[in-house]
């Protein structure tokens, strides 16, 4: 058996933004992600883009 503890005395956040692109007449569409991660010993970045067509 195990445990797992935090500390949730620090601060810490996290932020994502997101954008969606297409036409609909040619069937295509692209996106972006970016996610944000910050606190007092944590920081990261993380991000995520991809295109889609359909024929």
């Amino acid at each position: 058996m195990f445990s797992l503890a935090d500390n949730f005395q620090d601060t810490w956040g996290e932020v994502s933004a997101g954008i969606n692109l297409f036409n609909l007449g040619a069937g295509a569409s692209s996106f972006g992600k970016v996610d944000v991660t910050f606190g007092d010993d944590i920081d990261g970045v993380g991000g995520q883009l991809g295109v889609r067509y359909k024929w």
